[in-house]
């Protein structure tokens, strides 16, 4: 049995990878076996030019200005936009982002890249919310160094600095920023930023994040389950907030491991697998490679060497499996820093950058080789040389594409700009409203009119004016089709069977009997009638609210005024608006209604005038007067030859086929033969063949009524509904003895304009509000801060253009040593790791420049 002590074995199949320690076994499901070889053979192959150069401090210090300009344009588009904006037009300036675990040095690799301890020291977690720091140089004396916060944290208490004499003040403050003074632990993505200037500075930015959460089984306490619940809440919060900093485009991930985990075994596996499965995720669905490094603090404490299967000696040498999961990340190069107490005491020169040297060469001078010791990239200066190219080249990447979204971005506003009501004089008022009229009708019309052009109403949906020429009328016919005229059908053939007119040979056809079954037949299809009534109503109720928010949607109080003039919601409320309308109507006179209410009200009022008249005027109809001669020469005729299949004159195929009068003698077979049946199985008798052809006649007058009523409703309800509810807008209606002879614009210019009060209260209505007023403000102030990008895109295009050139042009000047040439040496070597450590051969110690 293997011993407690901290032992890490990592094995890989095929689907998925297992975690043995101590006396635990852990599962990870994530299939990260077969996507490490592709992630290392990725890196190898997508090296591009602007990696294959080795920029010299000269360049460093020519192009500092734009690492300074990218910085503002950081915090400019922070406070200027929000996040929204800046994802939709990609505007996400390059940046480096510092990860790890919770205590893994982040905080003091930051401090030895600023020179100074300014990160409160705690047992808790320090960095709860993310902290930029921008390293700024500046004129004063070599020890003297200002620190000041920027953005929303520069309010509330004092936010300028000198240090080191203020060191403490600093503490204190960064640590109420980050409220890591309360034993209460929550995570927040609001950003501190923070700006350092001093003479030996270099300029550079990063940003620190929270470390990924975990926390040992045994500080749990006695509620493990609250406990376990709890930290599981805030591993996922460091996740989210380390995740949305990797998915913003031109992001440079700096990953932290402490030495001391490494060597002691701990879960650093936790950090890699979700950065790992993150990087694979951006890769396959964004398409592009994010930029990683890593640094390895802590390794001064280790006295004891490497062994031969500790993973910072692979890394150091490249000698990982091609399998590991650390090529998952797609390191580009290992730098060991150190971060002691000893080291940041003597700040950032020289002396600190010897001591730092040294430190790492005796922790590994006993598992290194002396050539490999001795060309191995150590420190501060190293680590701040690769992050610059790799900064720089982003930031010639990105800034074209950037610059066009700006424009693209201010054209936009512009826009928006324009739509917003800005104060006029009353004669442009008028001239105005006039024009939204216009606008309103013509709108109207494309949405429903006669000649619309069918523009949907949303994406993916159909137009209103299909809606309504098409999809209503249909839903109307099958709605009828769709009736039962099914009674008590046995009550209906005893009756038929003691009718004397039956017995005696007379015609049963007379106006009598019409009635009679008429009623129930009409009474049933007035539901799909009034229905038809009613989708129609709502279908133009939204064009009439779509085209008066066309027309006047920028004045919102004006455009609630015209659709209530014109007697539609603010929103479509489809039969409760028309039976509001109908209410109304029985309750006021014509003249108190709006118009789209009489629209509605003539319509209903029209179609059951129509309903009513089609009990005697059917009753005239031919098919129903030559009863007769249709059931003996048609239907009986239909239905024989339906069963014998007989072939028929084409043109006598088509006309009954329009007229449907096959289905019409199907059904009415089925029926009086169903009717028969049932009759004779419930009274246990034989009826007669005589009877049977009676009762048969009589469910054929049945259909034959119901087909009627039914092609009649076809062919007059809804022209008689269009004809009110739509063209009545354009051209008015004649409703119960009046003529309402105007269309929607006439009667809005007769009835806001030309009355004197309406006219005052339209043209206040036209007046910015407090709304549109603010919403101004914060487009006009979105849109300087793209116009003063744009300004210092401009000044700054010579240094970018040089940049641009000199990575374009580099890859004929790259030296051996560079990424690329040890990508393509280890992407030459099957057995060898892929370039997840791809560190240049590196050179001898040389002090900071």
């Amino acid at each position: 049995m293997k011993s407690s002590s901290m032992v890490l074995e990592l094995s890989f199949g095929k689907e998925n990878w297992t975690k043995q320690r101590d006396h635990r076994k852990m599962n990870y499901l994530t299939p990260v076996g077969e996507f490490l070889q592709k992630s290392a053979q990725y890196v190898a192959e997508k090296a591009t030019r602007g990696n294959n150069i080795s920029l010299s401090e000269h360049n460093f210090e020519e192009f500092g200005p734009l690492i300074e300009l990218n910085d503002r344009i950081a915090m400019e588009l922070a406070e200027g936009l929000s996040e929204e904006d800046t994802k939709a037009y990609e505007l996400e300036p390059p940046r480096v982002i510092v990860v790890g675990l919770t205590s893994a040095g982040k905080s003091s690799l930051l401090a030895r890249v600023i020179g100074h301890k300014i990160f409160p020291v705690k047992d808790s977690v320090c960095t709860r919310r993310p902290f930029r720091v921008q390293l700024k140089k500046e004129s004063g004396e070599e020890k003297s160094a200002k620190l000041r916060f920027l953005g929303a944290d520069s309010g509330g208490g004092q936010s300028e600095f000198a240090l080191p004499e203020d060191l403490n003040d600093v503490r204190q403050a960064i640590e109420t920023k980050q409220m890591s003074g309360s034993d209460e632990v929550n995570f927040s993505s609001r950003e501190i930023t923070a700006e350092i200037s001093a003479p030996n500075n270099p300029t550079f930015t990063f940003t620190d994040l929270p470390g990924i959460f975990l926390v040992s089984e045994a500080k749990m306490g006695a509620d493990y389950a609250e406990s376990r619940r709890r930290n599981e809440a805030l591993k996922k919060q460091t996740e989210d907030i380390i995740k949305k900093y990797m998915k913003m485009k031109n992001t440079i991930v700096l990953v932290v491991i402490s030495a001391t985990d490494w060597m002691h075994g701990m879960n650093n596996d936790n950090l890699i697998g979700c950065l790992a499965e993150w990087l694979e995720e951006i890769r396959n669905t964004e398409k592009r490679h994010v930029p990683v490094y890593g640094v390895i603090t802590k390794l001064d404490t280790q006295k004891s060497g490497l062994s031969e299967n500790s993973p910072i000696k692979k890394v150091l040498t490249n000698t990982l499996a091609k399998d590991h999961i650390l090529n998952g990340l797609g390191v580009r190069k290992w730098i060991p820093v150190v971060c002691s107490p000893a080291v940041l005491a003597l700040g950032s020169g020289e002396e600190a950058a010897k001591l730092e040297h040294s430190a790492v060469s005796s922790a590994l001078s006993s598992s290194l080789p002396a050539s490999v010791l001795q060309k191995l990239p150590i420190g501060r200066s190293h680590l701040l040389k690769e992050l610059k190219q790799a900064l720089l080249h982003s930031i010639s990447l990105s800034y074209t594409p950037m610059r066009k979204g700006v424009d693209k971005f201010v054209c936009d506003l512009d826009a928006k700009l324009k739509k917003l009501p800005v104060p006029a004089a009353l004669s442009e008022k008028r001239r105005m409203f006039d024009s939204g009229l216009n606008l309103l009708e013509n709108t109207l019309n494309d949405l429903v009119g006669a000649q619309g052009r069918h523009p949907p109403s949303q994406l993916g949906q159909r137009s209103l004016r299909m809606q309504l020429m098409v999809d209503t009328p249909q839903a109307f016919e099958d709605g009828l089709n769709a009736i039962s005229l099914q009674g008590d059908v046995n009550s209906e053939v005893e009756q038929i069977l003691n009718q004397a007119a039956l017995e005696q040979g007379g015609s049963f056809d007379s106006d009598r009997t019409f009635s009679s079954l008429s009623k129930k037949i009409i009474s049933r299809m007035q539901g799909p009638c009034l229905h038809l009534v009613d989708s129609s109503c709502r279908i133009v109720s939204e064009a009439l609210c779509q085209a008066t928010h066309t027309a006047f949607g920028d004045y919102k109080l004006l455009n609630e005024l015209i659709q209530a003039e014109l007697g539609v919601a603010g929103s479509v409320r489809g039969l409760d608006a028309l039976s509001e309308a109908q209410d109304i109507a029985g309750q006021q006179s014509l003249e108190q209604l709006k118009f789209f209410q009489v629209l509605t009200h003539s319509a209903k009022h029209k179609v059951l005038n129509l309903l009513d008249s089609l009990g005697t005027m059917a009753c005239f109809h031919p098919m129903w007067r030559n009863f007769d001669q249709l059931y003996h020469q048609v239907l009986l005729k239909q239905a024989s030859k339906q069963a014998a299949s007989h072939k028929k004159d084409d043109s006598e195929v088509a006309v009954q086929d329009m007229l449907k009068l096959p289905e019409l003698a199907k059904v009415a077979k089925e029926e009086g033969e169903a009717a028969i049946v049932n009759y004779e199985k419930e009274t246990g008798t034989r009826m007669s063949e005589s009877n049977k052809i009676r009762v048969a006649k009589h469910f054929a007058r049945v259909e034959v009524m119901a087909y009627i009523v039914r092609m009649s409703l076809i062919s007059t309800v809804f022209p008689l509904v269009l004809r009110d509810v739509r063209d009545g807008l354009f051209s008015g209606i004649n409703f119960c003895g009046k003529v309402y002879d105007y269309s929607v614009s006439s009667l809005l210019r007769h009835n806001l304009v030309f009355d004197p009060k309406m006219e005052k209260i339209i043209f206040a209505y036209m007046e910015p509000s407090p709304e549109d007023a603010q919403q101004r403000e914060v487009l006009v102030a979105k849109r300087s801060t793209l116009l003063s990008l744009k300004q210092q895109f401009q000044e700054s295009q010579s240094k970018l253009t040089r940049l641009m050139q000199l990575f374009e042009g580099g890859h004929s000047h790259s030296s051996p040593s560079t990424p690329s040439s040890t990508a393509a040496s280890i992407a030459s070597k099957s057995s060898a790791t892929p370039p997840a450590n791809s560190n240049p051969t590196p050179a001898p110690f040389t002090p900071p420049g």
